[in-house]
């Protein structure tokens, strides 16, 4: 009886000490709309959103849509990120149009006045991956002529 509370109390404190909240990842909270990023220019933090391309067009935007979203259209910048396996794959799925992913990213905001990022200046911030926290499953829309 004696180890069967041992295992119990150490399956317990895994799954506790394991489960990542939707609020919070190692004691940071996690950005789910453009307005909140504001006051991060510059800093280091988790975002959750959906990563889209169209050919050579990538975008990241915040899960949630708010007023602040064209401000924060972000250039996803990849060269500080570690790949798994697993990510690479997900990300090689992704070609042509119509294409996305949602993402939880811990990273780096860029943004300057007046300075837009990305391929031929189509996003308005760009973000320096650091780690990918989460990511979800490649969604393929069909496009409407």
């Amino acid at each position: 009886m004696k180890y069967y509370c041992v295992i119990i109390i150490f399956i317990g404190f895994c799954v506790a000490s394991c489960k990542l909240t939707n609020d919070s990842v190692q004691n940071q909270n996690v950005i789910y709309e453009a307005c909140d990023l504001a006051n991060k220019i510059n800093d280091t933090v988790v975002v959750s959103g959906i990563y889209s391309i169209c050919m050579e067009y990538g975008s990241f935007d915040p899960v949630k849509s708010d007023e602040c979203r064209d401000e924060f259209d972000m250039d996803l910048r990849f060269n500080q990120a570690h790949f798994t396996k697993e990510i690479e794959a997900r990300l090689d799925e992704m070609y042509g149009c119509g294409v996305s992913i949602k993402l939880t990213l811990r990273g780096i905001l860029r943004k300057e006045k007046d300075r837009k990022y990305g391929h031929l200046g189509s996003n308005t911030a760009a973000f320096d991956v650091l780690d990918f926290i989460e990511y979800g499953k490649v969604k393929f829309k069909k496009l409407e002529n």
